[in-house]
């Protein structure tokens, strides 16, 4: 890394669910509670076992169970309540006692490490909607450490969020979105690098991992990957990673 790169601005954003912390599946429950309240006439237990939620926004996942559980149209007349409802119905859920919640090893050291480098930004890319994000980070006492993100309350896309984030952080900073000097990740502070995972994304204005033309602007993203933590963890003024290796 160069010397201007290395005092450029970083931005990290972090995914929620499996990166930063675990909720005992308290999304899942909020999801299934709602909606049997809202149509108790229609079974939802079936319908939510045969979606995947990894690596899906929320509401693609309501979108294909109300589809699996035949309530689709019914359903659309009804979204905005349904959000209401699932906001106060996850903070309900999360804060119940024997639920597993908890931040993942090495998370909140890694955090205090990074909030206090000059330079570095903290964010949220993340398939929650805003308030989910924000009420299962505020149950573990994570939510102090990001101002802003990409959620799927801004675009149900999930490749559309680290574009949205990084300009949600720029105008924050008071700084141009091509100031952002970034790197690409699929790290989990729990579970370190995996250094051959594919990119599941392209930065704005690049031509993709083949081009020989790349855009300045890019953008660390921190996601569940499939090795333990230790080596990213650190409370020292020095870590022991730079922002070339979580690429």
């Amino acid at each position: 890394m160069n010397g201007s790169a290395r005092n450029s601005p970083r931005l990290v954003l972090f995914d929620v669910d499996g990166t930063l912390v675990e909720t005992g599946g308290a999304g899942r429950i909020a999801f299934v509670e709602v909606l049997e309240a809202m149509f108790p006439e229609t079974g939802f237990e079936d319908a939510v076992a045969g979606v995947r939620f990894q690596g899906k926004t929320d509401p693609v996942i309501i979108d294909e169970i109300v589809r699996n559980a035949g309530v689709s149209d019914r359903f659309s007349t009804r979204a905005g309540e349904f959000w209401s409802r699932y906001v106060a119905t996850l903070g309900e859920v999360l804060s119940r006692p024997g639920l597993r919640r908890r931040a993942l090893p090495g998370v909140v050291a890694m955090l205090e490490d990074l909030e206090g480098r000059a330079g570095v930004y903290l964010g949220l890319q993340t398939g929650n909607v805003e308030a989910g994000a924000r009420a299962k980070l505020e149950a573990i006492g994570l939510g102090r450490f990001f101002p802003e993100g990409g959620f799927a309350s801004d675009h149900w896309d999930r490749r559309e969020l680290v574009r949205m984030a990084r300009d949600k952080l720029a105008r924050r900073s008071r700084r141009s979105r091509r100031s952002w000097s970034e790197t690409r990740s699929t790290t989990s502070p729990a579970r370190g690098p995996t250094a051959s995972a594919p990119s599941r994304w392209t930065a704005a204005g690049s031509r993709g991992p083949s081009s020989k033309r790349r855009d300045r602007t890019r953008c660390s993203t921190i996601s569940p990957t499939s090795r333990p933590c230790a080596p990213l963890c650190s409370t020292g003024s020095d870590p022991p990673f730079t922002f070339d290796q979580l690429s």
